[in-house]
């Protein structure tokens, strides 16, 4: 494992990277590196990542599920706690399913929404299998999870240590749609969406209005929404396909060589 470089290891990135869907062999050079988080993709490809954090209201995520079936060429990743993964699904049965059938993602974010800053990794460790069992049970079959993202955005060692042992990537946001008021999230907020962010939303009716109208501003400046699966993908594609960069200048997904 010594005789494979920084370098080597980013470009193993891309599509080894999913297509090997976190292997034995690619979990052990995942454990080689320093632990990293994602916190936005590329700066040079015209594309987002929507991201919808806890995912507690069937009433929310059914409002949400209508504004994708009006836009089919978008995807998104959701975040949602255990709990809901089980309530919602006895509310509306196959709901999960559907969304992961579509191609949207499902990343972890706690079983109860605890500050996993105050847990021992073990504990972590047992928070996501839990959360774990509950996403099989409702989607039936062997879930395939790469993101993770720490209740109230507070990434710790212990969180960073879930994320080396289970092959999850540590992911965060660049920008959010968040606020008090519609109009004003859709004048200010939005328009100042780049190339490459991950966007922080939850599933409130609220942000189901942002999302409404981002879309079209989204789709007026040729800007895709992409899942996270798809600008990590970029991402990291993008790294180890970029001449003269020096990996071993830094760890950090958030870090663009080329730049």
């Amino acid at each position: 494992m010594s005789s494979i470089s920084r370098r080597d290891f980013l470009k193993l990135g891309g599509a080894a990277m999913l297509s090997a869907a976190f292997s034995p062999a690619m979990r052990a050079l995942v454990d080689s590196a320093a632990p990293s988080v994602f916190s936005r993709g590329s700066k040079r490809l015209a594309k987002v990542a929507l991201t919808y954090d806890d995912c507690h209201l069937v009433t929310v995520l059914q409002k949400l599920e209508k504004i994708l079936d009006a836009n089919p060429d978008v995807r998104i990743t959701l975040f949602p706690v255990g709990e809901a993964l089980l309530s919602n699904e006895t509310k509306d049965p196959g709901i999960w399913k559907r969304f992961a059938q579509r191609g949207h993602d499902i990343g972890y974010h706690s079983f109860n929404h605890d500050n996993l800053e105050l847990f021992k990794t073990e504990e972590v460790i047992r928070d996501y299998d839990r959360w774990l069992d509950a996403l099989r049970q409702v989607l039936g079959a062997e879930p395939l999870v790469r993101f993770a993202r720490p209740p109230f955005g507070n990434v710790s060692p212990q969180f960073l240590n879930l994320c080396r042992e289970r092959g999850l990537v540590c992911t965060m946001w660049s920008w959010g749609w968040g606020g008090t008021d519609v109009a004003d999230v859709v004048t200010y907020n939005v328009p100042k969406t780049k190339n490459g962010d991950i966007i922080l939303l939850h599933t409130r009716t609220f942000d189901m209005e942002v999302t409404s109208a981002g879309l079209p501003w989204l789709a007026a400046q040729d800007i895709q929404a992409v899942s996270l699966r798809q600008l990590y993908y970029d991402f990291r594609k993008e790294q180890s396909e970029s001449k003269g960069c020096d990996a071993a200048t830094g760890s950090s997904l958030t870090r663009t060589c080329i730049d």
